[in-house]
């Protein structure tokens, strides 16, 4: 026996081994496959690559003879014995007879995982190419197949001819040739399929790793951001915690004034403690109706449910969509409704007195710019010309001149110095001043003064009254006349459907949807042309409170004047100091066109000379004089007489009354040698000038505006902050008639029954209060009047907000401009008249047109209670004959006649005007329905949708003849639109699609006959209901004044018998 050699694999331990290439032969044209099996009876391919195939032949080749042991290096020893199977087959078993198990070492350990990891490696590629060797063994010609073993190539095969095997070895050395090469190619192939299946694996196995990663990244940031959140939150409720302690102490600690200096301000500490005590500028200026208030009242109303659960009623049992058409009027009107109260709103929440968003202020020492919202109680802050106050507060270092027009109504400049209060929602006309501030926010004086205009108020409309008066009572009655005419219908219906219908139709008919809908759209298109006219409109039903009007209270300032001054004329006294246009023009250019007095000299004196300046002393309100001095020609003053001349005013005093009396102001333009100073100048040493006579520029289209008013029966009242005097006279000039009767209210009206008396008896009221001119609104509409008011400052805000009807000019304050129902756009007042027509027309028109739904209601009202008395039949239509009806003959002419011209002044109650043409209608519809149920009450059989047939006919007809009296007087359109709409309706019942549209059935000869009668009886029956009711209208009327005569009476027996006791 050959020697044995150890063939042992240091990476596993596995013994492989090959034939050598001398002994493998194949004698016969199939070859033997030799395999390596465990004792456990799995097969093990052999072919460690690191093994040499020789040593590998030597020991498998050794071994076929019989068992052979061997002992591999770690110390395993393993049987190998050679099995021959019946088939040919070699097998090699090989038993593990003892395992040596040592310890490894660290570096083994590796070594041992790396070859284990390769093995596995391998024989994964081996398993590939078994399978492509069996592969190309079903495939190949059945000649000289090769066996591929992964491991070891192990192939094997007897030579049973040693003659054939020497003839053959020429041949058989090509074919193992081939056959190497084939294997080299096969190896080649499982090898780069190999390599591209890592490849893969390993791509896998990276996008495996970097998902991981991922999914780790994304765990890790989660997390992060989970604690950042933790963090975040547990800091917010430090800082919450720390807050409330800070605002606990600091409600312990009484709050201390600090008069800080006017260089140096607060500091951060005492900003930062004012802050958190709620000290600060900031002001509520949210309305009390919000977007989700608008929404709610709106939507959810019980004219809207109710339609909702009728539609859905139609759904239910009836199915047809065209029975469902009067949803989209509820629909029409709520969307109207809500778009206008959100417009109201918005204006609403515009309201804000305080305009200027930022302001200077010293703190720390340095002069910073901080928000109007941020200042504190103790700040300083820089006022200069132009600004508006913002707080309250004090003057603490310079000195300015502030108009308070707005507030007080009073026009002229006064001087603030040192000492000097502020208020705020003035303003800065000239000069300086650092201030401190003494109130801030809510307690603000003109805060407090608009704490009134920021609550929501609801319009005073009769109208509105009216129809939500309607809507009440009918909302009453619906239910139980639904639910009676349900049982009703239900004992005469075919069908449940058909009663559900004919129920739905009747409780349709008494809910006044259109009349709604009418008066929205109306009062919409009404705002509309309004607009065209330069007029916002802010409250919808503003327009009928300017249709009513009979008492129109005015502010002189923007209504009867333009706001600014004029000069009329010059009365002078003396021309050797040089000409007073000459000297009066340079005034104005040295000293600057900075007020309304001033302006108006610019305008109307001029100059060739210009004079060189060496001194000027601006205008003061405190001295009421400015001048300047002019090298080479001399000093001179302008200014009040009174103050200029002093104890000698009495030069001018006669003078200076005439034009007083004449409503004009008066200014002295003297001469003086002395050097011009801000203290007192000495009037013994001036020289009279000229006298300055100035007015009030009066629109030119005032006296226009007054007349139109008078002829319209509306009384005009003027309520001013000026002097009455000179507002009487103003107003006089511009041709109002009675102002000559005027009164002092600072003087004469100190109680409120002084100006109870005093509002109806004159004309003119000087030096008004914002308080008195709300006491006098409220007065005047004690006495019964419909007041509107206009104004244009804050002053009248009040008034405004207590007023009828309320009106702006775009000019004036933002908080009279927002609280007011209408805004003329162009300050222009002679557009009011126009506004007032359209008011006019657009409630006449609406009056007028409500006639025409309510006799739908009415007739379904009484029908409906008739029908459940008497137990006729089912209510006799459907709702889309109803439809048809109130198309042609309510909403058509009552949309086309809502633009009519009219401008007659809206008198008496909207109710009893309206239902004076709707009830007798109404009721003659119910009578002649009724009249035709009875007729075909007990026939044997049904003529159900006869009658309903008929009864279309009677209420067209009825509707018609109101329609026709509404239209009076006539005019060429109207006579046009009444043609078109009765030809209209005789094509939709003629048409047969249309007529089966309206469930309109033909009529036989007899039912013809009858119908006609009775609409020939349409206008002798509406008469006699007419005078019917009269009488009953009559007699409620007496029997009323006696129950009141007989009531007083009786306490006037109790009261006597109480005075004999």
């Amino acid at each position: 026996m050959a020697d044995r050699k150890k063939v042992a694999d240091k990476g596993n331990g596995k013994v492989s081994g090959a034939m050598s290439d001398g002994e493998k032969v194949a004698k016969n044209k199939n070859a033997t496959s030799t395999e390596i099996t465990d004792t456990d009876g799995g097969k093990q391919n052999i072919a460690e690559k690191n093994i040499n195939e020789n040593k590998e032949s030597e020991t498998l080749d050794s071994a076929l003879g019989d068992e052979t042991v061997v002992t591999n290096e770690d110390g395993t020893t393993v049987r190998i014995s050679k099995i021959k199977t019946e088939s040919g087959k070699v097998i090699i078993k090989k038993t593990i007879v003892r395992k040596v198990v040592k310890p490894k070492t660290e570096d083994e350990s590796k070594v041992a995982a790396s070859n284990t990891e390769i093995s596995n490696k391998e024989e994964v590629k081996d398993k590939a190419e078994i399978k492509t060797d069996k592969k190309e063994e079903k495939s190949g010609r059945g000649e000289n197949p090769a066996v591929k073993v992964v491991d070891a190539q192990i192939e094997e095969s007897e030579d049973k001819s040693g003659a054939d095997n020497e003839k053959d070895s020429s041949a058989d050395s090509k074919k193992k040739e081939k056959k190497a090469k084939e294997k080299k190619e096969r190896n080649k192939k499982s090898k780069e399929s190999a390599e591209e299946n890592d490849d893969s694996k390993e791509e896998s196995e990276d996008k495996k790793v970097a998902d991981e990663k991922e999914e780790d990244f994304a765990l890790i940031e989660k997390q992060k951001k989970k604690l950042e959140a933790q963090q975040k939150k547990q800091e917010e409720a430090e800082a919450k915690k720390a807050f409330k302690e800070k605002i606990k102490m600091l409600k312990e600690t009484p709050f201390v004034n600090v008069e800080a200096g006017a260089d140096d301000g607060l500091n951060d500490e005492q900003v930062e403690e004012r802050e958190l005590r709620g000290m600060t500028n900031k002001v509520d200026n949210s309305i009390s109706k919000s977007y989700l208030k608008i929404f709610t009242t709106n939507i959810f109303t019980l004219f809207n449910l109710l339609n909702i659960f009728l539609a859905c009623l139609i759904i239910i049992f009836n199915g047809q969509i065209k029975n469902m058409l009067f949803a989209g009027i509820a629909m029409i009107n709520l969307v109207i409704g809500i778009i206008q109260e959100i417009r109201s709103k918005r204006a609403l929440d515009k309201l804000s007195l305080v305009s200027a968003p930022s302001i200077e202020a010293v703190r720390n020492g340095q002069v910073v710019e901080i928000s109007t919202d941020d200042i504190v109680i103790d700040d300083i802050i820089i006022l200069k010309q132009g600004s508006q106050i913002p707080t309250d507060c004090i003057v603490v270092g310079g000195e300015c001149e502030a108009n308070e027009s707005l507030l007080t109504g009073e026009q002229d400049d006064i001087h603030k110095g040192i000492g000097d209060q502020l208020m705020s929602g003035s303003f800065v006309q000239s000069g300086k001043c650092r201030a401190r501030v003494m109130a801030v926010g809510e307690d603000t004086y003109a805060s407090k003064l608009m704490s009134e205009a920021k609550k929501f108020k609801k319009s005073k409309s009769e109208l509105m009254r009216s129809i939500n008066w309607i809507i009440r009572i009918a909302t009453i009655i619906i239910f139980p006349l639904g639910i009676l005419m349900f049982i009703t219908n239900m004992k005469h219906a075919t069908s449940i459907s058909g009663a559900v219908t004919s129920t739905v139709s009747s409780v349709i008919g008494m809910i006044p949807e259109g009349l709604v809908m009418l008066t929205s759209v109306a009062l919409a298109l009404g705002i509309v042309r309004l607009a065209k006219k330069r007029t916002l409109v802010q409250d919808l039903y503003s327009i009928e409170a300017l249709a009513r009007v009979d008492v129109l209270c005015l502010d002189k300032t923007g209504t009867i004047t333009e706001g600014s001054m004029q000069v009329e004329s010059v009365h002078v006294y003396s021309s050797k100091f040089g000409s007073p246009d000459d000297i009066m023009a340079n005034l104005v250019n040295a000293l600057g066109k900075n007020n309304a007095t001033f302006e108006a000299c610019a305008e109307y004196f001029s100059s060739n000379e210009t004079y060189k300046v060496s001194k000027l002393m601006p205008f003061s309100s405190a001295r009421k004089w400015s001048g300047a001095s002019f090298s080479g020609v001399g000093t001179f003053i302008v200014g009040a007489p009174e103050f200029v001349l002093k104890e000698r005013y009495s030069l001018v005093e006669r003078n200076v009354n005439e034009y007083a009396m004449e409503g004009y102001r008066v200014l002295v333009l003297v001469t003086t040698p002395e050097s011009l100073q801000d203290g007192a100048m000495d009037p013994a040493k001036m020289e009279l000038v000229a006298l300055i006579v100035l007015s009030d520029k009066i629109r030119s289209t005032a006296s226009a505006t007054f007349e139109y008013f008078e002829q319209q029966g509306v009384q005009l009242k003027v309520i001013s902050g000026d002097n009455p005097l000179t507002v009487s006279k103003v107003a006089e000039r511009a041709g109002m008639k009675n102002a000559e009767k005027y009164i002092d209210a600072s003087v004469d009206l100190d109680t409120p029954d002084k100006i109870y008396e005093a509002a109806e008896k004159y004309t003119v009221f000087g030096r008004v209060s914002p308080s008195q001119k709300k006491e006098l609104v409220a007065a005047l509409k004690a006495h019964g009047h419909t007041v509107g008011m206009t104004g244009d400052g804050v002053n009248d805000v009040m008034a405004l907000k207590e007023s009828d009807c309320s009106i702006a000019m775009a000019s004036g304050s933002d908080a009279s401009r927002n609280v007011a129902q209408l805004v003329l756009l162009d300050s222009d007042f002679s557009s009011l008249p126009s506004v007032v027509s359209e008011g006019r027309r657009v409630i006449n028109n609406i009056e007028r047109a409500s006639s025409l739904f309510l006799v739908k209601t009415t007739f379904s009202a009484v029908l409906s209670l008739l029908l459940i008395i008497f137990q006729f039949s089912t209510y006799p239509f459907e709702p889309i004959q109803l439809t048809l009806i109130n198309a042609l003959f309510v909403g058509v002419p009552s949309f086309i006649l809502a633009l009519e011209p009219n401008d007659r002044r809206v008198k008496g109650n909207f109710l009893s005007k309206v239902f004076k043409r709707a009830l007798p209608a109404g009721l003659t519809v119910a009578f002649a329905i009724i009249l035709v149920c009875w007729m075909y009450n007990d026939i044997g059989f049904d003529v159900s949708p006869q009658i309903s047939t008929m009864s279309v006919f009677i209420t067209a007809s009825v509707s018609f003849v109101v329609l026709v009296q509404v239209c009076m007087p006539y005019t060429k359109d109207k006579i046009f639109m009444l043609a078109l709409l009765l030809v209209a309706f005789i094509f939709a019942v003629s048409n047969s699609f249309l007529s089966e549209k309206f469930s309109l059935v033909s009529l036989n000869s007899d039912m013809v006959l009858r119908l006609v009668i009775i609409i020939a009886c349409i206008l002798p029956i509406m008469a006699f209901m007419r005078v019917e009711i009269e009488a009953f209208k009559a007699l409620f009327k007496e029997t009323g004044g006696f129950i009141k005569r007989e009531k007083d009476k009786a306490k006037n027996f109790f009261n006597r018998f109480d005075n004999k006791k």
